[in-house]
């Protein structure tokens, strides 16, 4: 008998601790990742517009046209970057032949340069078209997330401020 109470306060422990410890874990994910400023860049690409729009407040018609102009965007870079993709990977691949043309080489940079200036257009499009959907306020938010995104203090951060 007093072997099953001790067995079942053991499992009740056990089931409490695991409660608690993911109850810590879900303040700090809440606290530390979900609502900082410190956003990992992997998660941004994956959850940004929400996290956005809690951010910078944004009203239901704003968030259904970013969210448009976010599909019409990756319609378009979606096959530039795979393409991109492939043009490295055959640079790469030139780049390790025992037979390298130089000219060959070269050829193959330009193609990737032409396709990484026009995914910066495409880029820089569609942070202009998100920029007028925004009051001025969410805008900071906007341009702090994009300047995280960029991997640190960019020009924007003087103007933000």
């Amino acid at each position: 008998m007093n072997r099953r109470i001790l067995i079942f306060f053991f499992i009740l422990l056990t089931i409490f601790n695991i409660f608690t410890l993911l109850g810590i874990g879900v303040n700090y994910v809440a606290s530390n990742i979900l609502f900082s400023d410190e956003w990992p860049p992997k998660l941004m690409k994956k959850y940004g517009l929400r996290i956005f729009s809690y951010k910078a407040d944004l009203s239901g018609n704003q968030i259904e046209n970013i969210s448009i102009k976010r599909e019409h965007f990756l319609v378009k870079i979606i096959p530039m970057r795979n393409q991109l993709h492939q043009k490295q990977n055959e640079l790469l691949a030139l780049l390790s032949s025992d037979s390298a043309d130089k000219e060959n080489i070269l050829k193959k940079q330009n193609e990737i340069q032409f396709l990484q200036n026009q995914i910066q257009s495409e880029v820089i499009q569609q942070i202009l078209n998100v920029k007028n959907e925004l009051t001025p306020e969410q805008r900071k938010v906007f341009f702090r997330m994009v300047e995280k995104r960029m991997g640190g203090a960019s020009p924007f951060s003087a103007h933000m401020q």
